[in-house]
């Protein structure tokens, strides 16, 4: 029980939560671009030339308390949910294959010199794999309510992103894609979990590569 009482209280969803704000009081609450770069924001030209970790780092990263606010509300909102359906290396895995997947689209379709930041593309991640949860049990009642909550929000964020300036869509598009693609694995293989967490995460860095060698 007290196990059980710890784990409800410390899920992975904090320690993430833990980690970007770390880098956020590294970084001094800063949103200059030079000193994001410093800790690892993704920059085209740099990833072209190699610096391929960006995609990683910048995953943490945030523009200021107030970006990191909005990702850490949405964060809490779906993440221990998520966790408790596919459990905690699983939930990681998935968020980490959507926000690097979501840097890669980016970095592919993306503006050439533009400095990115954040965990937007892994928390659209988290709604993709809601999304692949709720779509394999749309027939039950909380199946449908889920695939059409999931769909009003993704919608309304992307046409938000689409019409205000400074949003990266391309890496909200990426994660919510990359998020349900792992989603659909999971699911397909939820008898070998191992398994499942293996080719899920591993099918969307195969694509996030392919997308990154394409403007390389």
């Amino acid at each position: 029980m007290n196990e059980r009482i710890a784990r409800t209280r410390w899920g992975a969803s904090h320690v993430i939560i833990a980690v970007n704000a770390v880098m956020l009081v590294a970084t001094g609450f800063s949103r200059n671009a030079e000193t994001l770069l410093h800790f690892g924001a993704t920059y085209p030209p740099a990833i072209s030339s190699g610096e391929y970790w960006r995609l990683i780092t910048a995953v943490f990263l945030h523009g200021g308390i107030f970006h990191f606010l909005l990702n850490a509300v949405a964060l809490m909102a779906f993440g221990p949910a998520l966790e408790t359906i596919y459990g905690r290396w699983r939930f990681v895995l998935l968020y980490l294959a959507a926000g690097v997947a979501g840097n890669a689209v980016s970095f592919a379709f993306g503006p050439v010199n533009s400095v990115g930041v954040g965990a937007s593309g892994a928390i659209f991640g988290l709604l993709g794999g809601f999304l692949a949860f709720s779509f394999r049990r749309r027939h039950l009642p909380i199946g449908a309510q889920g695939v059409r909550a999931v769909m009003v929000i993704a919608g309304i964020n992307l046409f938000i992103g689409a019409t205000v300036p400074g949003i990266d869509n391309w890496a909200h598009v990426g994660g919510l894609l990359a998020g349900a693609l792992v989603g659909l694995i999971y699911e397909a293989l939820s008898r070998t979990p191992l398994l499942a967490g293996m080719i899920g995460p591993g099918a969307a860095m195969i694509i996030a590569g392919l997308l990154v060698g394409r403007r390389r």
